[in-house]
């Protein structure tokens, strides 16, 4: 093993899920309601875009795929919008991400045990990848993981919306990750909170560890086989791995 995969919300961020959920759609409505737009319109047309995200099959990147879908359910006719208005779109959303989107790090902690894990298996010469789910541009992930007390340079890739096509827990989205960093999956590690999300890796021969302390498992999915534990026991983990530089 020489590389290892790791989820960003509640796994290096932890956070809590619904309040970081709530503020976003109430700060992102707030500055487009300036603009003359209803929070019901936006909402509904950006939850529109974030499934066409989840079911992505390859064909587009994630960002043409939501803004395609975007545009169509923004529109009171179901048409897409001219190609001038949904440049306003994307450039309020721009400004979004860079004036607004902070509001969000309240429901977010930084935990010092993921930075001294991450600190721990770059010394040791571990290829890291930041393996979250990509329906947010890049910005808002480098803010995050920034938010979490770490550098985004010692990450070797950061999956967004504009460099995936497919979206958890769809395997093809690991398997793109593989291809992109050109390693297999038994070099590679998924560390996770979420059960359905990143545990599903082991499907392609990844191993996995599920962090434990944010964790989400809406299937109720058997757990009872997963290496698993909290940042306290990964570290125990990543202590006892050998040095591969």
């Amino acid at each position: 093993m020489n590389t290892i995969l790791f989820d960003l919300d509640g796994t290096l961020l932890p956070m809590d899920t619904r309040g970081f959920t709530d503020t976003f759609f109430k700060a992102v409505t707030g500055r487009f309601s300036r603009l003359g737009v209803s929070a019901e319109s936006l909402r509904h047309a950006m939850l529109q875009g974030i499934d066409a995200m989840m079911a992505n099959d390859g064909f587009l990147t994630n960002d043409e795929c939501f803004w395609n879908t975007f545009s169509r359910s923004i529109s009171d006719d179901g048409n897409p919008i001219s190609k001038g208005d949904l440049k306003l779109f994307k450039k309020e959303f721009e400004n979004f991400y860079r004036k607004d989107f902070f509001v969000t790090r309240l429901n977010t902690t930084a935990t010092p045990l993921a930075k001294e894990c991450v600190r721990m298996l770059k010394n040791k010469g571990y290829r890291l990848v930041v393996a979250t789910n990509p329906v947010f541009p890049e910005e808002a992930m480098i803010e995050r993981i920034r938010w979490a007390d770490l550098d985004e340079n010692d990450f070797e890739l950061i999956t967004s919306m504009e460099n995936s096509c497919f979206c958890k827990p769809n395997l093809n989205y690991y398997r793109k990750i593989l291809q992109m960093i050109g390693v297999t999956a038994d070099e590679c590690m998924m560390v996770g909170n979420d059960v359905t999300e990143d545990m599903c890796a082991l499907k392609l021969g990844i191993d996995v560890f599920l962090i434990d302390e944010c964790l989400i498992n809406k299937q109720n999915i058997d757990v009872t086989d997963f290496k698993k534990g909290d940042w306290k026991t990964f570290r125990e983990l990543v202590s006892e791995l050998p040095e591969i530089r």
